[in-house]
């Protein structure tokens, strides 16, 4: 079984407005990943390859305005 690093970015929402971001008008967006979403998503990709690694990045989060 072929192994394989997951990448996940929970979200782009950034405070800061760097002129050269590459994230353009996404730094404004404060949706989050949905965690039922990524369970399942996971699990479907577990079955035909073996995750090695998770990598978990994003914005920042602690200016959202919900719990995570």
């Amino acid at each position: 079984m072929k192994k394989i690093k997951v990448f996940i970015t929970t979200n782009y929402f950034c405070n800061f407005d760097c002129e050269y971001c590459y994230l353009g008008y996404l730094r404004n967006d404060s949706m989050v990943i949905d965690i039922e979403k990524l369970k399942k998503q996971l699990s479907e990709i577990s079955v035909s390859r073996k995750i090695e690694e998770i990598i978990i990045a994003g914005g920042e989060s602690t200016l959202l305005p919900i719990e995570l």
